[in-house]
């Protein structure tokens, strides 16, 4: 599944990338989104086990990337 760019892809979506994901032996690696999305939605995706949702109100790009680094350790 790929999104084309500006698509908002609902968080019941992120059960098929993280099943690709295992399916291909990569479980594992972690995964963070971004974009317009709804609080409840993040909760959700945080839930599920997405490592980190950022949207425009997290736009200070050296937290965000700081955040990244850390996740990737």
């Amino acid at each position: 599944m790929k999104p084309r760019p500006f698509d908002y892809v609902r968080a019941d979506s992120i059960d098929e990338v993280l099943a690709c994901l295992a399916n291909r032996g990569a479980a594992d690696l972690p995964v963070v989104m971004g974009g317009i999305i709804p609080d409840a939605d993040r909760t959700a995706l945080l839930n599920m086990g997405i490592r980190a949702v950022f949207t425009p109100k997290d736009s200070v790009v050296g937290d965000i990337v700081a955040q990244i680094i850390t996740i990737a350790g």
